[in-house]
């Protein structure tokens, strides 16, 4: 909510389009309580804490990705979809979007990995906590970059719960063939 104040986006006055956003706590949880003695992190710390928040997200972050997926499905107009860094909720819906439309794993993966090069990721150390910001960068660089581990992760929580991704869309996300198709449709066509 405070970033959304902070940070507003100009998107409703230029698209004319409806504007959905729901608040949730951090699943990465505040470095400060995640990490208590920060003078203990490591990379390998903070890789780990990420690979638990991936293998988190795909249920915590749920309720967003099947209202994307609903408007998705209802083609009303193009969608939008931000986090605080774009790379973690953002870059799971992105990947998972792909994923309905067919596009092979590999090739998401890539997509998901050129998130390390997007604008605006070198500030975003600089943007984080001031205990954080004083890290040095290879312990900071696992919580601020992506790693296709991450992804991988994410979607092996996915086969091992629901199956497949198919029955994460069916179970979880209310997203079956017919749903499917029509996102197809609306974006492939």
């Amino acid at each position: 909510t405070e970033e959304r104040s902070r940070d507003m986006s100009n998107w409703l006055a230029v698209s004319g389009q409806g504007y959905w956003a729901r608040d949730y706590g951090l699943s990465l949880g505040h470095a400060a309580t995640a990490f208590p003695d920060m003078s203990k992190l490591t990379a390998e710390s903070v890789q780990a804490l990420m690979m638990h928040a991936y293998r988190t997200l795909p249920r915590e972050q749920a309720p967003s990705y099947r209202v994307l997926f609903a408007r998705l499905a209802e083609g009303k107009g193009p969608v939008v979809v931000n986090c605080t860094a774009g790379k973690d909720r953002t870059g799971i819906a992105t990947a998972l979007v792909l994923t309905a439309l067919g596009v092979p794993y590999q090739t998401v993966r890539e997509d998901f990995l050129l998130s390390n090069g997007a604008p605006g990721m070198e500030t975003l150390q600089a943007d984080l906590s001031p205990a954080l910001s004083r890290l040095p960068p290879e312990i900071v660089q696992p919580l601020i970059g992506v790693e296709g581990e991450y992804l991988d992760t994410a979607f092996a929580q996915i086969r091992q719960e629901y199956g497949s991704v198919d029955g994460y869309f069916q179970q979880e996300l209310g997203v079956g063939p017919d749903e499917i198709a029509a996102i197809r449709k609306r974006m492939l066509d």
